[in-house]
């Protein structure tokens, strides 16, 4: 039986039908792939930049230790240095003052020795009388005027020249008051106990010596009429 031409036109549009959805099927499948690789080219992206990304916050953070071990070490440099200098400063500073004081020591042992000698030939021992021991501070009240006595080393230099009594008295002193001449005359005179009336009689009874220059005799008469007014807290005009 031959197929009619109704027959072969359906038969082909059947065909045609097929292969059209077949077409349809395949261009598809193609899209579906096409946003497949597309996804996963994004996704890829996307990966990419997150290592990116973590690379460079981890290279921000590798500078940053970096740095901070950096700064760390100029700090800790910098504070030896300063350390160093200031170590330096302070040796500097204790050879100075060492220098210094052995200078000055071995210019205050000049010094005592040299007063000493100029003071041996012109100071005799104290006498262990009270009344005397003021005329003899007199004397050497003058003395040290006369030559110049550097105040800081009459203290020293009188100290030889002290009775064994004022030397024990002396004993009893409190060191801080004992570095001065004036100090120390005050205290023996305290010591001494000399009453107005001593000072008075004393004063009254006073002779000149046949060696003793009328000077010196005029020199002990004021010395004892001086004491006697301070012990009697009576101002001088």
């Amino acid at each position: 039986m031959q197929p009619t031409a109704g027959g072969d036109k359906s038969a082909e549009e059947k065909r045609i039908a097929r292969e059209d959805r077949l077409l349809l099927l395949e261009m598809r499948k193609l899209e579906e792939q096409r946003l497949q690789r597309e996804l996963e080219d994004k996704k890829w992206q996307q990966q990419r930049e997150e290592q990116r990304l973590q690379r460079e916050q981890q290279r921000e953070l590798e500078e940053k230790r970096l740095e901070e071990q950096r700064m760390h070490r100029e700090l800790e440099e910098k504070r030896c240095e300063l350390q160093y200098e200031e170590q330096r400063r302070q040796r500097e500073f204790e050879e100075r003052k060492w220098r210094e004081d052995r200078a000055s020591k071995e210019s205050t042992a000049v010094k005592i020795k040299t007063w000493g000698d100029v003071l041996r030939n012109t100071i005799t021992k104290m006498p262990s009388e009270g009344i005397d021991v003021v005329t003899r501070f007199v004397s050497i009240d003058k003395l040290f005027e006369q030559l110049n006595v550097p105040p800081d080393l009459q203290a020293i230099l009188i100290r030889p020249y002290l009775s064994d009594r004022a030397k024990l008295l002396m004993s009893i002193c409190d060191p801080t008051h004992s570095a001065k001449y004036e100090n120390i005359k005050d205290f023996l005179l305290k010591e001494l106990h000399l009453s107005p009336a001593v000072y008075l009689e004393k004063f009254n009874s006073l002779t000149q010596d046949k060696s003793e220059t009328y000077s010196k005799f005029s020199t002990r008469q004021m010395s004892l009429f001086d004491y006697y007014l301070e012990s009697r807290k009576i101002g001088q005009s």
